[in-house]
């Protein structure tokens, strides 16, 4: 008598909780004995086995051998790569290289690829030289990411990048970077269709990736972010913000912008260098801005840091819905606690934002150890003023807003 068929839905269920209830014994058993009486669960697990595979070689108390492994299941067994869609691999700075990697040719259905060189941390900033990886494992790399309709690529701890490297990458949609810089070649000339991005999110030290890869319109480029709806860009303290003005101008349908900016508040401001630059089709779709501002070196810290200008040359044109701010303020540096000054932002939003829905003000002033007795009861009493600032103003975003506060005051 054949096995009735099981729906989809339910198979999936089944192997899920079979594959990871860890703690109910003999479920690695029930699991295997349930795909050999139902061959139809066996290539429903194989799905969902094999879809995701993270080989981290770079984080602490992993397996550097998994790698090794898989390549050597790919090879005995190729038609597994068909089940692959999200595939990351990534590798200590020092690490030797020795994996042979041809079996990624197996793979041609990875929508999602994650790649790069760390030392534990990768955001930390180390890289490793492309040409230092053999020429060899280069070849098989880029030829995967070439034969795989990859939307998504996350990239970090990557010096010299070879252009050819991302050429021809039709289906990339998001791109993510962290501490990658780009080879000395220029763009070849039969780059004749850039990359249509929807989504670029760039960490810090990355303003010289973008210059070769991204262009303006009437330039030959590798990427296009014209249409791109979300952007996300990271500035380290001593990091010029030049490429802010080159960068933001370009795309027409933004829809969220996240920026992070380490900076002397006293000599570079927000003022004319955000919301205002934009082109109009994109402030006219704007719906969201995440703005973190990490104030050094900035004796008395003027709220916002300009941010409430770019308001002012924004209000009556914007479809903004949401708005977060959140405010670093250390290294020597001391909020002017005027209320009028911080309430300015609650008279500014009061008119001319129809749309918008949420606001969010989060602040923390690090004071850094040691710098004397009284140091833990500075930290307190700057934590209670800006509690009792923020209670006793923005009375127009706590009545029409969903309204959200953090005062924190901390000792480094």
């Amino acid at each position: 008598m054949p096995l009735p068929t099981l729906p989809t839905e339910l198979l999936v269920i089944i192997i899920q909780y079979l594959a990871d209830d860890h703690e109910a014994e003999g479920s690695l058993y029930a699991l295997r004995s349930f795909c050999l009486t139902n061959k139809q669960a066996v290539d429903t697990c194989r799905r969902h086995l094999f879809s995701t595979i993270k080989l981290l070689g770079d984080q602490p108390n992993v397996d550097h051998r998994l790698l090794e492994r898989f390549l050597s299941l790919l090879n005995r067994n190729p038609s597994l790569g068909s089940y692959v869609q999200d595939l990351g691999i990534s590798y200590m700075l020092n690490a030797s290289l020795l994996e042979d990697l041809k079996a990624l040719r197996y793979l041609n259905t990875v929508q999602t690829f994650t790649f790069g060189f760390s030392g534990g941390n990768r955001y930390a900033g180390s890289r490793r030289q492309w040409s230092t990886v053999p020429a060899e494992m280069r070849n098989h790399i880029t030829s995967f990411v070439h034969q795989n309709p990859i939307s998504s690529l996350v990239l970090f701890g990557i010096g010299q990048l070879t252009i050819p490297f991302l050429i021809d990458m039709h289906h990339l949609k998001n791109l993510t970077a962290h501490h990658v810089t780009p080879g000395a070649s220029s763009v070849p000339s039969y780059v004749k269709v850039p990359s249509m991005l929807k989504s670029l999110k760039l960490g810090e030290f990355m303003a010289h990736f973008t210059k070769p890869f991204i262009s303006s319109p009437s330039q030959s480029s590798i990427f296009d972010i014209s249409n791109l709806t979300k952007l996300s860009m990271r500035f380290h303290f001593n990091e010029s913000t030049d490429v802010l003005n080159w960068i933001l101008p370009l795309p027409t349908n933004l829809k969220s912008l996240k920026l992070s900016l380490d900076k002397d508040f006293g000599v570079w401001s927000c003022s004319g260098n955000i919301l205002s630059i934009l082109q109009s089709s994109s402030m006219a779709s704007l719906k969201s801005i995440k703005l973190r501002l990490s104030v050094s070196n900035t004796p008395t810290f003027s709220p916002f840091g300009g941010f409430i200008q770019e308001l002012e040359r924004v209000s009556g044109i914007n479809s903004l819905e949401d708005i977060d701010i959140d405010i670093v303020i250390q290294l020597e540096s001391y909020p002017d606690m005027d209320p009028a000054k911080w309430n300015r932002l609650d008279e500014v939003l009061s008119s001319g934002f129809p749309h918008l829905r949420k606001l969010n003000i989060s602040t923390l002033v690090a004071i850094f150890f040691p710098r004397g007795a009284d140091i833990w009861e500075e930290a307190a009493q700057i934590q209670r003023d800006l509690e009792i600032l923020f209670a006793e103003n923005f009375h127009w975003s706590r009545k029409n807003l969903v309204f959200t506060t953090l005062a924190t005051g901390q000792v480094i």
